[in-house]
């Protein structure tokens, strides 16, 4: 009887234990319209999650947590230390490859050099083609600090430290930029216009330069090195199976157009 006793108990605790429930952090930082909201977090990689939510819980026991935004130096570090911890949205390159597990592409991702078209169309100046173009003009770029970006100019190209303004965040350049205090600053090629108008400037005083294509790398969703292999695994076959499917790719390209649009709309009707 006590052995029968001591075998019921030990599958009762086998049961409970494959049945718990792993939770898994969700980090990031805003970047509209990919995901932005903090309280109410929105954009289409949120809504990538939000559909692998309920599948995870119920086919793997997998639960994940609320989006949490941070500053990105904060996000980055989180991710790089926390143990079940999923970030994104994040440019898979060589320096980071081996600090985290990759999970799967999340959106399309390509920067390029825009400056200030003049007000005075007969004072408009010939866009820059090139790097070495805006290198050897000793203008001034607006630059992400801590970014893949900085270190490129920085070492790759060798950009003198008086022509680089390094900047906590893209809107703050995006100010500067309207104020004259930098020439040129970087920004994600397909959301420009939007994100232009977001901050409450007129679009149509962009200027494109040149496609940085350095780092035309789509953005990724990547693992903590610390996570369960389980919770690694089951992820990214669900994540896969999402984010590679026409859904998401349609899903994508209509935030995208919607945000822009909406953006200048607010602008145009804030005036």
């Amino acid at each position: 009887m006590i052995h029968y006793l001591i075998i019921c108990l030990a599958l009762c605790f086998s049961v409970t234990a494959s049945a718990e429930t792993t939770k898994v952090r969700l980090v990031t930082s805003e970047f509209a319209p990919l995901q932005y909201g903090n309280n109410n977090p929105k954009g289409y990689v949120v809504d990538l999650l939000d559909k692998l939510r309920p599948i995870l819980l119920k086919k793997h026991n997998i639960e994940l947590g609320n989006i949490e935004f941070f500053p990105w130096r904060r996000a980055i570090q989180i991710a790089s230390n926390d143990k079940n911890t999923l970030f994104f949205s994040l440019s898979r390159t060589p320096q980071r490859e081996n600090k985290f597990i990759w999970m799967a592409e999340v959106s399309p991702y390509r920067q390029a050099i825009f400056s200030l078209e003049k007000t005075d169309r007969n004072q408009s100046e010939t866009p820059f083609n090139n790097w070495q173009e805006l290198v050897h003009s000793h203008r001034i770029l607006a630059i992400q600090s801590g970014s893949q970006l900085q270190n490129y100019v920085s070492t790759d190209l060798a950009m003198l430290d008086e022509q680089l303004y390094p900047v906590p965040h893209y809107l703050i350049a995006i100010k500067m930029l309207f104020a004259g205090r930098i020439d040129f600053l970087p920004l994600t090629e397909f959301l420009a216009k939007g994100t232009l108008c977001r901050s409450g400037y007129p679009s149509e005083r962009l200027k494109y330069n040149f496609t940085i294509n350095e780092f035309a790398n789509p953005l990724w969703a990547a693992f903590s090195h610390n996570t369960d292999k389980k919770v690694i695994n089951s992820t990214r076959h669900e994540m896969l199976k999402i984010s590679q499917s026409n859904w998401y790719e349609t899903h994508q390209n209509d935030v995208i157009e919607k945000w822009n649009q909406e953006q200048c709309r607010n602008l145009a009707r804030a005036n």
